[in-house]
Order: structure tokens, then sequence, then C-alpha cells
């Protein structure tokens, strides 16, 4: 099993190419913040696309960092996506500089990856935990959670 500290797009892609050359049953990418998710996803296809041979494994993306929004509505939904969105509609992003609560609705740039299991391509996943963590420990309608992962 290798490891590789990811903290840029090159080292992705040396990761990718050193999985593929030791033929590596599945990648698991460790990224705090779900924001990464998507763009992790686009260099994975694109080196897909430059190295069609031998096929990469199925690869994992395991994330955190939202505590799944901490404070959601009675289906899940976290509160900060709407205020987020009402935020953006009002072309109050400034507020994310400010110090009032209205700065956590710009913790993350994707609130779609609050919490759970995504399936971003045909072989690429990622799960985004709640954690035990919180802010101002408060919690609603979000539990904490701690994922086992069985491969």
């Amino acid at each position: 099993m290798s490891l590789y500290w990811v903290n840029a797009k090159g080292a992705v892609l040396k990761g990718l190419s050193e999985a593929t050359e030791s033929n590596a049953a599945k990648i698991v990418i460790l990224s705090h913040n779900p924001d990464t998710a998507d763009a992790i996803t686009g260099w994975i296809q694109a080196y897909e696309r430059s190295h069609p041979n031998p096929p990469l494994p199925p690869v994992l993306i395991l994330s955190g960092h939202t505590h799944g929004g901490q404070i959601c509505t009675s289906s899940g939904v976290p509160y900060l996506t709407y205020l987020r969105g009402v935020l953006d509609y009002l072309d109050m992003s400034y507020a994310r500089l400010s110090l009032t609560p209205f700065r956590l609705a710009y913790v993350v740039k994707k609130w779609a990856y609050a919490e759970g299991m995504y399936k971003l391509a045909p072989r690429i996943t990622l799960i985004v935990s709640r954690g035990l963590g919180s802010h101002a420990k408060a919690r609603l309608n979000c539990p904490t959670d701690i994922g086992i992962i069985n491969f």
C-alpha cells in the first residue's frame, strides 16, 4: 500500500501513475474539504484519457470539513444552503469576511456535498462524513457519524 500526501494536481497525477504501475486494487484519496472533489475528478478523468492502459482502479475520495451542515431541516438539508443562496442573491458575498454567523455559509463552496456518498464518475466515489465535532456545540437534525468502509 502506498500513501501520498496530495496537495496539488501534480501530486495527484504522480499518485495515479504509481498506482497503475503497481497494479493497485483501489486508490483512496483523503481530502479535508469536499470542495476539492470536482477538481480531483477532473484531473483523474484527464489522466484516464491520456493514459487509457492499464485502466485505473476504482477511486475513493474521503472528506469531511462540513460537519454535515450542523443545523439542518427535518429532511437533513443544511440551513446554510439556503442562507448561502440568499446571500448570493442579495450580492452579500462580503458577509464571508465578517465576524457574523453569515460567514458560516461560506465555509464550503458547494453545500451539495455536505454529507453522504456521491458517485462523481463511473469509478470515482466521494464519501463525506459529518464527523464528531461541531462549531459552538450545536447540531440539529444532523447527528454525528463515523463511517466504516469495507473493501
